[in-house]
């Protein structure tokens, strides 16, 4: 048996850090490129948002509650978990290309599956909750409402074929590397879920270096 510890860990987005290391310390070559992604979270979270409401205070105020949110702080700060911390930079635009292709304009399928690339170059597990969250929204959708039209779901198929085209780098490896080679997870340590109060005080507190929490706002 052998386990695989960050085997499938997506590093694209690491190589910026890497490049300014050539010309920066360490350090600063952190801070660099963590303000980088944050620019970037700043500007995807408010076109999402623009292309959703069409609302210009609306969507500079949805970037900078989402961008500067308490959990996405920890994940770039306090704990440093890399991979979630750059996906969260793109789950904008896979949201809101998820909602143009079932209701909105259905012309802008291509941002479903640009966002779902970027994440998948990101972090593996954020997709697989991502991809999870939308068939949830779907079935939930035809079970209710059953009104999917056919130019719909076209552009649901055109979006999910071009998404694995773009992720097939890091998808190709994955699987080849993956199946059939007998690779197990790391064993289980102790691990524990917050009450619904714990929650809540901790969010309260808006302490990042607390337990899990979804901050204030």
């Amino acid at each position: 048996m052998v386990v695989s510890l960050f085997l499938f860990y997506p590093t694209l987005f690491l190589y910026p850090w890497a490049f300014l290391r050539f010309f920066l310390n360490p350090v600063t070559s952190f801070y660099c490129w963590n303000g980088i992604m944050t620019f970037a979270c700043l500007m995807i979270s408010y076109f999402s948002m623009k292309s959703f409401s069409k609302e210009t205070s609306r969507s500079a105020f949805f970037a900078l509650l989402y961008t500067f949110g308490l959990y996405r702080i920890r994940l770039g700060y306090a704990t440093l978990v890399l991979g979630e911390f750059t996906a969260t930079t793109f789950l904008p635009l896979a949201f809101v290309g998820f909602y143009h292709v079932f209701w909105g304009d259905s012309k802008k399928w291509y941002d479903l599956a640009m966002g779902v690339a970027l994440i998948a170059y990101s972090h593996f597990l954020s997709l697989y909750l991502t991809v999870f969250i939308f068939a949830i929204i779907l079935i939930c959708n035809i079970l209710i409402k059953n009104n999917l039209s056919k130019e719909r779901v076209i552009s649901l198929a055109k979006s999910v074929f071009v998404a694995i085209l773009l992720m097939a780098y890091v998808l190709v490896p994955f699987l080849t590397d993956y199946l059939g080679k007998n690779l197990k997870v790391p064993a289980r340590s102790a691990s524990f879920v917050n009450t619904f109060n714990d929650l809540i005080s901790s969010s309260l507190t808006s302490n990042p270096f607390m337990a899990y929490n979804i901050g204030f706002f």
